[in-house]
């Protein structure tokens, strides 16, 4: 495993429940919003705000240098999923 694939790994393990499988099933098994807030007996606008914060999260956890206030959320694509 490359020393990035570990430090991801490490970082998602570090989030709420929640928010890791909010983002493990939007953007590694590429579910839309839709499927994830089924999967997960939730709300698209929960999953929405589950991956706004995971994704903040992560981009500290993963980069020592960045700003919190510099992260934005991410755009939504045709199929309702967000990316950065």
């Amino acid at each position: 495993m490359s020393p990035d694939h570990v430090a991801l790994v490490t970082a998602l393990q570090r989030l709420p429940r929640p928010a890791r499988e909010a983002v493990v099933l939007n953007h590694i098994a590429d579910m839309t919003m839709a499927d994830v807030a089924e999967a997960l007996g939730c709300s698209v606008e929960a999953v929405k705000t589950r991956l706004v914060r995971a994704r903040r999260a992560l981009a500290v956890e993963l980069d020592d240098t960045a700003d919190i206030t510099t992260v934005r959320p991410g755009v939504v694509n045709k199929r309702g999923s967000l990316h950065a």
